[in-house]
């Protein structure tokens, strides 16, 4: 014990020769030491002496002993001599020296790399990660090795392997992984496939920090910008800001309020390797994973070749900007898709909800067509199908499409009234267009899709007594204004001032609408239009800020 004292001070003021022959002693005193070839292996691990430092930690490894064996080893030591002198410092330096094994793998898995016994690294990496599966340390040490020999799907495995034990750190190394591979293979079209795979995995989630990962439409310079780290730095930047890249709260009232960003850019931290002591910094949060992985999308598609791997590259491209906020920047990449790919009908679906979003609705039209005549169109977008059909004068298909939806569809719905009176609205047929909205009103009153919670809070002297909450018929979707334009084309100007007041009072303010409308001409001329009019507050028409999209909602 003594002897094993001195030698570990020594060792510790680096007088590595004085320590070797310090420690030699234990060995000839006791050659089945638990600690002093442990300790011998470090000082020549120190000094680069790979050839005996691995013999020295071989040792270590073979006389190792468990935390309880080497606590009844420490007692009959001490019990086993008589000192005329105060020892127990010594005897505590010694007991606390015990050291947990695997220190003994992470020295001689790391001796063998530097000593380029690639090999034997490896299988002391391996049995690091047998020894402790759920630590990071020996896939990190084996996935560095691997992809140091350039093994770089054997290092693809490993991290993926390592997924499943802590999937956010995972992913994250293998984002910083296929970065690295492709620094040396920028073309390699394989590479950018993985990577924006990996990143699109990741894109539909909710972005770290609002509007970062997102495009947003900047009304001054009426401009769609995706938002990076760097320009979101200039976003937040409250000393230098970008005077054209100001965000305003939408959910502010009264005068808009710009938005204050903030954000802290975070690293991923490090791990401290047992027994070798170094420090690996471990990778950092996936920022980006839209922006980037479009980037490395769009750059797979150019390099690879084959037609389905390019369809569904531009499929996710399509998906990536849906989901950063842009179906207009979405609508050419799903396009590219169905033209390498015509039978993706989750691709079309897809195209469908984008060309509605965008106005493009004959290129909707288009698509629902080759759904439903493809067998592949689905319950909503057949109610849409039937909706377009019907902006398009196509009345007979619109009439099919309806009738084989109630033929299946298990209970009544309220929106095949409404549409069938909008149908016979547009071919100029009043009289079944009212019945058929007057269905549609009456099926709401009676059906749960169309009803919205309304609460009332009822107050006596000014003090709340109860708040009650209870379903109303959701106004907004009564059909008023058509029944009004309606009956106003049949010259029933009773029941269409009627329905008329009725949908100013339910919110309809559209001015244009009010003033062009050619079913309302009988009725402009009279005092009690005028009359309508003045007490109507009318929508602003004057366009103020566009509605910023955040893709991370």
């Amino acid at each position: 014990m003594h002897f094993f004292f001195w030698g570990v001070r020594e060792y510790e003021q680096k007088n590595y020769s004085n320590a070797v022959r310090i420690l030699s002693k234990v060995v000839a005193l006791d050659n089945s030491n638990p600690l002093v070839f442990h300790c011998l292996g470090k000082i020549y691990y120190d000094q680069q002496k790979w050839e005996e430092a691995e013999l020295m930690f071989t040792y270590a490894l073979q006389y190792h002993i468990d935390a309880a064996a080497f606590e009844m080893y420490t007692d009959s030591v001490i019990n086993s001599f008589t000192y005329p002198y105060e020892h127990r410092c010594i005897d505590n330096f010694f007991g606390s020296s015990y050291y947990n094994k695997i220190e003994d793998y992470y020295f001689a898995g790391t001796l063998y790399e530097k000593w380029n016994h690639t090999n034997e690294a490896e299988i002391y990496f391996r049995k690091i990660i047998d020894l402790d599966q759920d630590g990071i340390g020996g896939y990190l040490k084996l996935w560095q090795l691997q992809e140091k020999l350039e093994r770089y799907v054997e290092a693809e495995k490993t991290i993926t392997y390592y997924t499943g034990v802590n999937e956010e750190q995972g992913e994250r190394e293998l984002n910083e992984f296929y970065r690295r591979v492709l620094e040396k293979y920028p073309e390699d079209g394989n590479w950018n496939h993985r990577l924006g795979l990996l990143l699109y995995s990741k894109a539909q989630a909710k972005s770290k920090s609002m509007y970062l990962d997102s495009i947003v439409w900047f009304p001054k310079i009426n401009k769609e910008i995706f938002i990076d780290l760097d320009t979101y730095a200039r976003m937040a930047d409250r000393n230098h800001p970008d005077k054209d890249l100001i965000l305003y709260d939408k959910l502010s009232t009264g005068s808009p309020r710009e938005v204050t960003l903030n954000f802290e850019r975070h690293d991923g931290g490090g791990f401290s390797l047992p027994g070798t002591g170094n420090y690996i910094p471990l990778a950092g949060p996936v920022y980006l994973p839209r922006f980037d992985g479009i980037k490395y999308l769009s750059k797979a598609a150019d390099i690879l070749a084959e037609k389905n791997i390019l369809a569904d590259v531009n499929f996710k491209i399509g998906n990536m900007y849906v989901w950063a906020g842009s179906k207009k920047q979405a609508y050419p990449y799903y396009v590219k898709s169905l033209n390498l790919l015509p039978s993706n009908a989750n691709a079309r679906l897809n195209l469908v909800n984008v060309s509605k979003a965008i106005y493009k609705n004959r290129a909707a039209l288009t698509q629902l067509n080759y759904l439903y005549d493809s067998g592949q169109i689905n319950f909503p977008k057949r109610m849409l199908f039937a909706e377009f059909s019907i902006h398009a004068g196509q009345f007979e298909k619109a009439d099919r499409l309806l009738t084989e939806t109630e033929a299946y569809y298990p209970y009544i719905l309220p929106e095949i009234a409404d549409l069938r009176g909008r149908r016979y609205m547009l071919a100029d047929k009043s009289k079944e267009a009212i019945q058929y909205y007057k269905n549609y009103i009456n099926i709401s009153t009676n059906n749960e899709q169309l009803l919205i919670d309304h609460s009332e809070t009822f107050k006596v002297d000014g003090k709340k007594v109860k708040s009650v909450t209870y379903s109303v018929v959701d106004k907004r979707r009564i059909p008023a204004y058509s029944l009004a334009r309606l009956y106003a084309k049949a010259g029933n100007s009773k029941e269409a001032y009627k329905w008329l007041e009725t949908a100013v009072e339910y919110g309809f303010n559209y001015s244009f609408v009010l003033k062009y409308d050619p079913y309302m001409d009988k009725l402009r001329n009279s005092s009690k239009w005028e009359s309508l009019m003045k007490n109507i507050v009318f929508r602003d028409y004057t366009l103020k800020t566009k509605p910023v999209t955040d893709g991370s909602n």
